[in-house]
């Protein structure tokens, strides 16, 4: 009996642990002060990377959203996912129909890309957005 509850309780620590949790808060800076700011949460479980916003102005997707797995790394610290935009053509707010993620749990932090769109050529020569993340387990 006692070796089925120290199995069970063994099986649902890896579970949970399965579940990789980071916040992230987006933002420009103004005045030695953060403005336009977003707070949302980025989950990796084994088949998905899940974005959820917490608070402020939305991202470039809606709340929740599920994007791909397209890799994963051997410790599982890191992922690379895409989504893609299926109002890319019909929204004046869209401007490119993929967007791939590099999530990284072990330094806590993100790189996102857009790709296809029509200002993918465009120079941008540098962008205002900042952003800190920190791991929740």
């Amino acid at each position: 009996m006692r070796f089925l509850f120290a199995l069970t309780l063994l099986l649902f620590t890896a579970s949970v642990q399965a579940e990789l949790l980071m916040e992230c808060e987006r933002y420009t800076v103004e005045n030695d002060r953060k403005e336009d700011r977003t707070s949302f949460r980025l989950s990796l479980n084994n088949s998905v990377l899940i974005y959820e916003k917490i608070s402020g102005d939305d991202w470039f997707l809606s709340s929740p959203s599920t994007f791909k797995l397209i890799w994963v790394s051997e410790n599982g610290l890191r992922a690379v996912a895409k989504w893609i935009a299926t109002d890319y053509g019909s929204s004046d707010e869209r401007w490119s129909p993929v967007y791939i993620i590099d999530v990284d749990f072990s330094d806590p932090g993100f790189r996102k890309s857009s790709h296809g769109g029509f200002a993918d050529f465009s120079e941008i020569v540098s962008t205002p957005w900042k952003s800190e993340c920190r791991r929740l387990n």
